[in-house]
């Protein structure tokens, strides 16, 4: 359920991890040789099983952003366009008709599934940007698409 008075951090979380592998080392080296070769082919140790080692996450301040997507009520204005859409020959564009705007979702779905309208826009106008997001309703799939 969507609470109104939240809104979306996006956040990094590192953690650590330990894992167990082996490489292939010339015969010849010691061991302590065998560990600087190691360190110096660590991109060629096949990545084993990783475990995780509790309590380690840490949020990395300097990869979290609000998503866009997620602006308040204040920041952007959301309408709802549905119409009948009748593409033109040779796709030169379309012809729309019947076209009517709501700022209410429910009721555009009403004038879109009710009214014998082919195509439903969700179009976002952001104060802090001069562009805006349209979106159309795919109802194959149930959900919006960009």
């Amino acid at each position: 359920m969507e609470n109104k008075n939240m809104r979306k951090l996006n956040v990094t979380v590192q953690c650590m991890a330990v894992y167990n592998s082996s490489i292939m080392v010339p015969r010849e080296l010691t061991f302590e040789e065998a560990i600087k070769y190691a360190k110096e082919h660590i991109d060629e140790i096949n990545l084993g099983e990783l475990e995780y080692i509790s309590d380690s996450d840490e949020l990395d301040e300097e990869n979290c952003d609000f998503d866009e997507e997620e602006d308040t009520d204040s920041d952007c204005r959301v309408l709802y366009e549905t119409g009948i859409e009748e593409p033109e020959i040779l796709g030169s564009g379309s012809t729309y008709s019947n076209v009517v705007c709501f700022p209410d979702e429910e009721r555009a779905f009403e004038e879109f599934h009710h009214c014998g309208r082919n195509y439903l826009h969700r179009i976002t106008y952001r104060k802090k940007s001069p562009y805006t997001t349209t979106e159309w309703w795919d109802e194959d799939l149930k959900c919006w698409r960009s």
